[in-house]
């Protein structure tokens, strides 16, 4: 959602592809997010989050659209299809596509084996990204070690090493109990084919508000 939303500040047409998340919850956190209201608050301070999300859409117009698919159902073909019928009949082609979350988007072909089939469908993203000139942005679970790891690197990506090789970029978010109670997180680069790579960002967090700075 936080990405979204800055894709939105950058004047990029967003299509944003949820497995996980109702609309609904969705829709919502992005309207905390953009009006800085508490997520439980939304309901009673309707006309503030309305008057502030409705000032996002004047100035950056129509430029979001969300999509939700049920878990394990949709593939990447089903995206490609959707966003061929956007093109027709809106004409809307996307700058930005998120999707949330890999782990489970359903394979072309189902081989029975987790390692490979997830494998695919990171090798799939990325070439209709290449094919439609789109960035791309997904999240991915961290194996079951990764739960007592401070810093989470490449090979800690849940079912498959072959998403983080193919991945252009690599970002893990790392906090321990102590940094959960301050607010804070990591931010790690674990991989970039441009060169900047194996730095950590320190950042703040508000989850209730959608926001980090």
């Amino acid at each position: 959602a936080h990405l979204a939303k800055v894709s939105i500040f950058q004047k990029k047409k967003v299509l944003y592809y949820s497995h996980e998340m109702s609309f609904e919850k969705l829709a919502g956190r992005l309207d905390a997010s953009l009006s800085n209201v508490l997520t439980w608050e939304l309901r009673n301070q309707s006309a503030l989050v309305a008057e502030k999300v409705n000032k996002v859409g004047q100035q950056y117009g129509d430029i979001l659209i969300i999509k939700n698919y049920p878990m394990r159902r949709a593939r990447v073909s089903d995206y490609q299809r959707h966003m061929e019928q956007l093109r027709r009949q809106h004409n809307f082609i996307p700058d930005v596509i998120i999707v949330d979350y890999i782990n489970v988007v359903a394979p072309e072909i189902r081989t029975g084996a987790s390692y490979h089939d997830v494998g695919s469908i990171y090798g799939d993203l990325i070439g209709l990204c290449q094919e439609l000139n789109m960035w791309g942005f997904t999240a991915a679970q961290g194996n079951r070690g990764s739960r007592h790891a401070e810093l989470l690197d490449v090979d800690g990506l849940a079912d498959s090493y072959m998403g983080s090789m193919d991945s252009h970029v690599v970002i893990t978010l790392n906090q321990t109990p102590d940094e959960y109670r301050k607010k804070t997180m990591r931010l790690f680069i674990a991989k970039d084919r441009s060169g900047l790579g194996k730095v950590i960002i320190p950042i703040h967090n508000e989850f209730e508000r959608g926001n980090f700075f």
